[in-house]
């Protein structure tokens, strides 16, 4: 028997191959594709449980330091242009810390009060100071940062700083900040504060006090403070905490 195929014909065979091809192709490349994303996710697992095994082994930063180091040389984690080694080589003090500022706090590091309906001590640890409060217009308004040194070496160039936002659409300010460092990790804080009405606050001149002992008191650096710079108090020695307030009027916006 005798087949003549004419060019049409071929034509529609050869198109039938090629899309039968074609498709066996495209599925070789989906199903590698699709190995290959699980390959990569078991990888990254296995690092995330390399990490989180040495964060439990790692008994201070120094450790956690040196740890995450042998993790990235013996290529145990994936490191991209180094900049996990980098990191940890560089700027130990910004990793995740067993101590600190505030790594064992009597209060939060930032509070607010109504001095004007619930008035708090300035210099004492007070159960007063509160992580929100409630002022109308003509309040005065306090707000408190804690700080505590609970390492075993000196806070390098501490600073104490506070910043504040209004919150689109609503009468409520964000408080944040807290104390930093160069030789430690920071602490850092916010508190919240709702306005009877369309209010604002003002900082009441001078009356922002730093307290590094209960009976002693200094007139901070209002600018610093709300500053990008911060309030700078020097060196916190191991164990030693202070505390710094500052007032605010609630006024007309």
């Amino acid at each position: 028997m005798e087949y003549i195929f004419n060019d049409a014909t071929l034509g529609t065979i050869f198109g039938i191959i090629g899309t039968i091809v074609l498709g066996y192709i495209a599925n070789e490349y989906f199903s590698y594709k699709r190995n290959k994303r699980k390959v990569e996710i078991e990888e990254k697992r296995i690092e995330a449980k390399y990490i989180l095994k040495m964060m439990e082994n790692s008994k201070n930063t120094s450790e956690m330091q040196n740890n995450l180091l042998f993790l990235t040389k013996t290529k145990l984690i994936r490191d991209r242009d180094d900049l996990i080694a980098n990191y940890a080589h560089d700027n130990p003090y910004l990793l995740p810390a067993f101590g600190g500022l505030n790594s064992s706090p009597s209060m939060p590091t930032l509070t607010v009060t109504n001095i004007t309906k619930s008035p708090c001590e300035g210099g004492p640890i007070d159960g007063c100071w509160k992580l929100s409060a409630v002022a109308d217009i003509g309040e005065v308004v306090g707000v408190h940062i804690y700080y505590k040194n609970s390492l075993d070496i000196v806070s390098e160039e501490t600073t104490l700083s506070i910043r504040w936002v209004s919150v689109s659409n609503s009468n409520e300010i964000v408080f944040f900040g807290g104390a930093a460092s160069i030789s430690m990790p920071r602490a850092i804080g916010e508190a919240h504060l709702t306005l009877m009405g369309k209010y604002n606050i003002e900082y009441i001149p001078e009356s922002a006090k730093w307290y590094p002992k209960l009976d002693e008191v200094h007139e901070a650096d209002a600018d610093a403070l709300f500053g990008d710079s911060g309030f700078n108090i020097g060196d916190v020695n191991p164990g030693k905490q202070g505390v710094l307030v500052a007032r605010f009027l609630v006024v007309k916006t």
